[in-house]
C-alpha cells in the first residue's frame, strides 16, 4: 500500500477514532492535525491571519465604485455614439461594467496586500484595461462580430481613466484615515 496524506489520515482515524474529541489548540490536537489534516473550522492561528475588517469594506466600496464607473462609461459612450436608438449588440454593452469588475479582480486590483500601498494597485488597473481591450478585439474576431471602434476605444479610455481616478480617491481617503490611526495593519520590524 502506498502511503499518501489521505491514506495516512484515513488509517489514523481508523486506529484512533476518538482523536476527533481532542480539544482544539492543545499540543495533542496540533500533533493530530499533522497526521489527519486541517481542522474544518478556523483555529486561532487562521483567524489571526485573516485580513482586517476594513480591508473587506475597502474592497467592496472600490468594487461598487468600479461598477459605477463602468455603467457611467458605457452610458456616456453609448449615448454619444448611438443616441437613444436600440442596437443589436445591446447585450454586450450591458455586460461591460460587470466584465470590467471581473477583469480588475483577475488582474489583482483588489488584492489585499496591494490595496492602498505602492504603485502595484495602479499597474493592475492598467493591466486590466489592456486585457479588456485585447479581449474585445479577440472576441470580435472570433465571433465575427463587428463592435464599433467608435464605441470600444472611448469606453476603454473612460474605464481606464475612471478606474484610476476611483482608486486615487479611495487611496486618498485611506491615507486620511491612516493619519488618524484607523485602517492600519500590524507589522513586525526586525533589525538594528
Amino acid at each position: 500500500m502506498i502511503l499518501t496524506p489521505f491514506n495516512v489520515s484515513v488509517l489514523s482515524r481508523i486506529i484512533s477514532p476518538g482523536a476527533d474529541m481532542v480539544r482544539r489548540g492543545s499540543a495533542r490536537s496540533r500533533a493530530w492535525e499533522r497526521w489527519s489534516g486541517p481542522v474544518p473550522f478556523p483555529t486561532a492561528e487562521a483567524r489571526s491571519q485573516r485580513s482586517p475588517r476594513w480591508v473587506g469594506r475597502y474592497r467592496m466600496t472600490t468594487g461598487l465604485l468600479e461598477l459605477g464607473v463602468g455603467v457611467v462609461s458605457v452610458g456616456i459612450t453609448y449615448l454619444t455614439r448611438f443616441g437613444l436608438q436600440s442596437t443589436p449588440d445591446m447585450w454586450a454593452f450591458l455586460a461591460v461594467p460587470f466584465v470590467w469588475v471581473f477583469a480588475l479582480s483577475a488582474s489583482g486590483a483588489y488584492n489585499a496586500q496591494t490595496l492602498g500601498v505602492g504603485p502595484e494597485e495602479y499597474r493592475s488597473v492598467a493591466r486590466a484595461g489592456l486585457a479588456m481591450f485585447g479581449a474585445v478585439a479577440v472576441a470580435s474576431y472570433l465571433l465575427n462580430a463587428s463592435f464599433a471602434r467608435g464605441f470600444v476605444i472611448p469606453v476603454s479610455v473612460l474605464l481606464l481613466v475612471g478606474s484610476l481616478t476611483a482608486h486615487s480617491i479611495m487611496r486618498s481617503q485611506l491615507n486620511r484615515r491612516r493619519r488618524t490611526g484607523q485602517c492600519l495593519r500590524s507589522t513586525l520590524v526586525i533589525g538594528e
